[in-house]
């Protein structure tokens, strides 16, 4: 696909604003398109049998059933997963009784302790008690990492809440358990494929940090990328005028032809200017050709990742590795801490 030809082309019609929704890059990556579209879908071949299994989501004894049935999890042994690590874990009690809310992660993405996310990671979420263990999540998460929350209500009955979002999906499944059975009866509460995940506004802790007073102010830049290098990304900076900017439209003298696609490049002058990139930067694209998300996938175009390999890669697609379009970059003081494509289609 000439990229560069499809540029010009959208450019004509309105723009739209999209979404996006580890630090280690992977050599296969870095190596081509091909080679980095077959790590994204690298996984245990347990998880993908499971994923293709048509009718059911999740795993252990408990089953999402697409009819709209409830979710039903039983009692399992407490022996640790094959091939797994446990990464968190949260003691509570239930009465007098000790559980214990447990995630594990794949075990070669766990290095001390530390989660080290790639563009694709296992994750499994259970709740022990004795000598029982109840299983709610169990898949191969690609670009996203599933939470829980445990809780009582009013009327002392537990609940355990899987929160499951990555780049394209945003479900949140509330389990509750039955004392006289011993099983955990949940239901969906809210359940989206086909989106795009922005993130979470979180603290210091998270991916997005709320601004708060003697932080570094954030800045959206734009401009066009020339090449990536030694942890910095070189891009020519230009102004980016969207059309309710009427009083720089008047400025720059601009007519209603140069604001055909909703917008206009103003860049008087090309200039190289080195960026350095945050180690933890996201990096959010939208794969136009599907070199990175299978043919048949149901998820959109936007794939966000914070490994910088397969952003160069997707980088490579275009001619000469430098896009026609410009992208955009949100920095925090003097680091770039994450760059974003806008579908101008």
């Amino acid at each position: 696909m000439n990229r560069q030809r499809l540029f010009i082309a959208v450019c004509m019609t309105a723009a739209v604003l999209g979404g996006c929704g580890a630090k280690e890059a992977d050599a296969a990556a870095a190596a081509g398109t091909e080679q980095t579209a077959a790590g994204i879908e690298n996984g245990s071949e347990a998880s993908d049998a499971k994923d293709e299994k048509p009718g059911t989501a999740g795993s252990g004894t408990g089953a999402l059933m697409t009819d709209g049935s409830e979710i039903r999890t039983e009692k399992t042994g407490t022996g640790d997963p094959e091939g797994m690590t446990l990464y968190a874990e949260l003691s509570f009690y239930l009465g007098d009784v000790e559980w214990r809310l447990q995630k594990f992660a794949q075990s070669d993405l766990v290095d001390h302790g530390e989660l080290l996310l790639d563009d694709r990671c296992r994750f499994l979420i259970r709740a022990v008690s004795g000598d029982g263990a109840y299983v709610f999540f169990d898949e191969a998460v690609q670009l996203g990492e599933p939470e829980a929350d445990v809780w009582t209500d009013p009327e002392d009955r537990l609940h355990v809440v899987i929160r499951d979002a990555r780049t394209a999906r945003y479900r949140i499944t509330d389990h509750i358990y039955d004392k006289d059975t011993e099983v955990f009866n949940g239901r969906v509460l809210i359940g989206e494929d086909g989106i795009n995940y922005w993130g979470t506004a979180a603290g210091n802790g998270g991916g997005l940090s709320l601004e708060t007073e003697g932080q570094e102010e954030m800045e959206t830049l734009c401009g066009y990328i020339q090449k990536i290098e030694n942890g910095a990304v070189w891009i020519d900076q230009v102004e980016y005028v969207e059309e309710s900017d009427m009083e720089r439209i008047r400025e720059l003298g601009l007519t209603e032809a140069d604001m055909a696609g909703g917008f206009y490049i103003y860049n008087p002058e090309e200039e190289s200017v080195p960026l350095t990139l945050a180690d933890d930067a996201v990096y959010t694209f939208i794969d136009w050709g599907r070199d990175f998300i299978p043919s048949d996938s149901s998820q959109d175009l936007t794939v966000s990742t914070t490994t910088l390999a397969l952003f160069e890669a997707y980088l490579e697609t275009y001619e000469d590795g430098k896009p026609g379009m410009p992208f955009f970059m949100e920095t925090d003081g003097d680091r770039v801490i994450r760059i974003f494509e806008k579908p101008m289609a």
